[in-house]
């Protein structure tokens, strides 16, 4: 008697992992769990972390939420295995409705801060003053929009 295999799933994720890893970088499911409360079966951050993955991959119209998660490994994707039925715009609805609720600003200044304190982004940034912003009169209204960030290593 040989050698049974199980079958095997193939799935085509492209860049979503590369994604996935820098959402698990910067704690964007847990903030958004943190900030929008919920007592649904799924997770708000999940269900957002889903829509950010659809989007990046080519944007499919929220009630086809379902089919393009049933074809993608979402235990890769996703850090569990969620049922593509989890995704059904009714549910993706909701999960709008609370982000909403909560305040958009709030939950993306949360998710801002929390990903500068993982990454240190604000900590190489610095203004410096350009020899043009130098020529113009201290007093003149365009001289508040000449700031020019420069990246330092």
């Amino acid at each position: 008697m040989g050698l049974v295999l199980p079958p095997m799933e193939a799935y085509q994720v492209q860049h979503l992992p590369i994604v996935k890893a820098y959402a698990d970088k910067i704690g964007l499911v847990e903030t958004i769990n943190q900030v929008v409360p919920t007592e649904m079966a799924i997770d708000p951050g999940t269900i957002l972390l889903g829509m950010i993955l659809d989007t990046l991959s080519g944007r499919s119209p929220l009630y086809r939420l379902v089919e393009f998660f049933a074809n993608q490994d979402t235990a890769l994707l996703l850090g569990k295995a969620v049922a593509p039925e989890a995704f059904q715009d009714d549910t993706v609805g909701r999960v709008l409705d609370r982000l909403y609720d909560t305040g958009t600003m709030k939950v993306f200044t949360a998710c801002s801060v929390r990903a500068d304190a993982k990454t240190r982004l604000g900590q190489d940034l610095s203004t410096e003053i350009t020899s043009e912003e130098a020529a113009v009169p201290a007093n003149h209204p365009i001289r508040s929009a000449m700031r020019t960030v420069v990246l330092h290593d």
